[in-house]
């Protein structure tokens, strides 16, 4: 009386597995379980005459009710019995019942119980069966972590054109519930943008000014040499912009600042 989970080993004593049904008789099965969304199920058929029963039979279809309909559907279907009329004998019961969570089934499930009419009167009794199996419910799995808030707290957003250049920038950071920052950064001429996104961990180094680092010469052509550095002082809330190219000003760097009275701030919480 082995417990079978997902898959039902059913070699009941009956026509193939040591027992049988007199040649006419149907089998009758009596189903006397519930199916609680998401069990286990069981639907039997008459099995006609064939190859795989000479005398016919019933099929007993099995599987995990996963759509949670209360219905074994096709697709649902994980295993297939045949049960076979026998040609001589008693007549052979089957009897399906609910198993509680316990010994068998930590989680309950269904007892299938077979056994042969000894007495005739077309009712399985305890003393008749020959054999039972367990369907048994899979057990529920474990919770998972509760994710965490991470969403917007607050953020800056500025936006201007660059003083003795025909260049535009933008800047933003957004400070999460974590903690954490994400920066952009663009700067644009009339031919060309060029933008950057960075994610900084308030456990990460550059966390506290969250600098937007990308290369693009003032001229307009691109250039190794030259490159911006934008950043945010996250207690003034004022934006520098870098700009340090070799062939410019010099090779020295070029400032711009943006007081948070030019820029659009905002708090969510």
């Amino acid at each position: 009386m082995k417990p079978v989970h997902s898959m039902l080993a059913l070699c009941i004593l009956l026509t193939g597995c040591g027992g049988g049904t007199k040649g006419n008789d149907p089998i009758k099965v009596n189903d006397n379980s519930t199916d609680a969304p998401g069990s286990v199920l069981t639907k039997t058929a008459l099995l006609a005459p064939g190859p795989a029963c000479q005398n016919g039979g019933i099929t007993i279809d099995i599987g995990i009710d996963s759509n949670k309909d209360g219905v074994l559907n096709p697709d649902e279907i994980s295993e297939t019995k045949q049960l076979c009329h026998g040609e001589s004998g008693y007549s052979s019961l089957i009897k399906i019942d609910n198993e509680a969570p316990g010994v068998n089934c930590s989680s309950g499930g269904k007892a299938i119980k077979v056994g042969r009419d000894v007495n005739r009167n077309n009712t399985l009794e305890s003393f008749e069966v020959d054999d039972t199996q367990y369907v048994c419910n899979g057990t529920a799995g474990t919770n998972g972590v509760d994710g965490i808030d991470n969403s917007a707290i607050a953020g800056i957003y500025c936006f201007g054109s660059l003083e003795n250049t025909s260049l535009f920038a933008t800047y933003s950071a957004t400070q999460l519930n974590s903690g954490d920052v994400i920066a952009s950064a663009s700067v644009a001429d009339s031919y060309v943008e060029v933008s950057k996104t960075v994610y900084y961990s308030s456990l990460q180094n550059g966390y506290t000014n969250a600098p937007v680092v990308f290369t693009f010469d003032v001229g307009g052509d691109f250039y190794s040499s030259g490159y911006w550095y934008i950043s945010l002082n996250r207690n003034t809330l004022v934006t520098t912009l870098t700009y340090t190219d070799t062939d410019t000003n010099n090779g020295d760097p070029m400032n711009w600042y943006w007081a948070a009275d030019q820029c659009t701030v905002n708090n969510y919480n």
